[in-house]
């Protein structure tokens, strides 16, 4: 059980080494250049996430190869983002260093909502991806995970610990999960009747499985504490904490699309992310712990005690246990969205998106995205997006790409969370790809 403790502890280790990060699910270089508005015009391996019905089209390469850095070694497409802290904040209360006296230290709260700072760490990282034809298979790993900090205990780092009060830190959850994803995918063209084909000119239909394998899960069930000071003649404390982590699990999930080329210049598409998505974690490497500890200064005054008894009197519950194999969900998520080509130049996109859970990066609240694509020379590429919704609120993306005859290469960065310097994250993604 050691080396299984050695590994929920690198788990743990990177998901707040990504919240460290301040910059959301399957993050890539197109999508967040427009800001997720990225339904129709997904294409090759990159349908897969999206709407695998995409690679139904006919301006879909024979061959592709997607990658990041090199093929196996990828780049850590990165999003994550927060309910309360902007860049400017930093700025202003943390970059500029000198003394911080009550009255900064009151404007420095003000920013977190009484139910604390919330982040929300993605990462995705796909190690390779190929297409041939109607077809699709891609190798990649992802860290999501909700992690929140109640502002009772914001308010003890920044205005330290005071006599004469009660602290109370109320129950709050964190989670965070890392899986590596082997995904199908592939499409077929509805041969339309005629009375359909005055509607749109082509349809197609597309599935996809994804065979999901769990690296590591750590969740906290319950984490409580009181600290009084309010007693002159003694101190009471008291704290309760129960997590859990797993290391090892399967699970899969399934996609289904259909995508309409209306016209010539109009696409529309639909997709289910991660249909009964799951991962069922293996009892052998799970524990959960369970640490209870009620401290009251006036036992340490007491002469008949000694340091053999201090376990005995101040901690309640110190124990661990197996708790069996337990399952998480891969959140679901439903897609739509149509695109318009103005002309060769530009084409404007506009999607929605649902999730149906708000655990790890998803969100049952729903995002609108607006995007444009300009081509003013024919291998370079400008992109730009914007959102409402979701976990990110307020999104502003933008990117470019380098598209030759048999390679591209795609770089892309977003605010989230507001505009520029009073965003409150950032996605940072960068891919290519070999085709013909």
């Amino acid at each position: 059980m050691n080396k299984t403790r050695t590994y929920a502890f690198i788990l743990l280790l990177t998901v707040f080494a990504c919240n460290a990060l301040i910059a959301q699910s399957f993050p890539g270089p197109k999508s967040i250049g427009y800001a997720n508005a990225f339904v129709t015009q997904s294409r090759g391996t990159e349908a897969i996430g999206w709407n695998p019905a995409n690679l139904g089209y006919s301006d879909n390469p024979k061959y592709s190869l997607s990658f990041g850095l090199t093929p196996l070694i990828p780049f850590p497409n990165t999003q994550i983002n927060n309910n309360a802290l902007s860049f400017s904040w930093f700025n202003e209360y943390i970059g500029k260093g000198g003394h911080l006296d009550n009255p900064r230290k009151n404007a420095m709260m003000s920013v977190f909502p009484a139910t604390g700072l919330n982040i929300h760490p993605a990462l995705n990282t796909q190690f390779i991806g190929y297409s041939y034809g109607y077809s699709a298979i891609s190798l990649e790993a992802n860290v999501e995970g909700n992690i929140l900090l109640p502002v009772e205990l914001l308010d003890l780092f920044i205005y330290g610990n005071q006599i004469d009060q009660n602290l109370k830190l109320g129950d709050f959850h964190s989670e965070a999960q890392a899986v590596a994803v082997l995904s199908f995918a592939q499409a077929r063209t509805v041969q339309l009747l005629p009375q359909y084909r005055k509607y749109f000119d082509k349809l197609y239909v597309g599935g996809g499985l994804k065979l999901l394998g769990g690296g590591g899960y750590a969740g906290t069930e319950t984490i409580t504490a009181n600290f009084d000071t309010r007693d002159p003649e003694k101190v009471l404390a008291n704290s309760e904490i129960k997590a859990k982590y797993a290391v090892g699990g399967f699970g899969m999930a399934f996609d289904l699309g259909a995508a309409m080329e209306i016209n010539p210049q109009i696409h529309a598409g639909v997709a289910m992310q991660n249909l009964f998505g799951f991962i069922q974690w293996n009892h052998k490497y799970a524990e959960t712990y369970h640490y209870n500890i009620q401290f009251d200064s006036d036992v340490l005054q007491d002469s008949t005690i000694d340091n053999n008894d201090m376990q005995d009197q101040f901690v309640k519950a110190d124990t661990s246990y197996n708790p069996g194999n337990f399952t998480t969900p891969y959140p679901a998520k439903f897609l739509a969205g149509v695109d318009y080509e103005i002309s060769k130049l530009a084409t404007f996109y506009l999607a929605y998106e649902q999730g149906f859970s708000d655990r790890f990066s998803s969100s049952k609240t729903p995002k609108f995205s607006l995007a444009a694509k300009l081509t003013p020379l024919p291998w370079f590429v400008m992109r730009s997006g914007v959102s409402v919704g979701g976990k990110e609120r307020l999104q502003f993306g933008g990117g470019i790409g380098l598209h030759f005859s048999h390679y591209s290469l795609d770089l892309s960065v977003a605010t989230l969370h507001g505009f520029f310097n009073h965003s409150q994250g950032v996605a940072v993604a960068f891919g290519q790809q070999i085709f013909w």
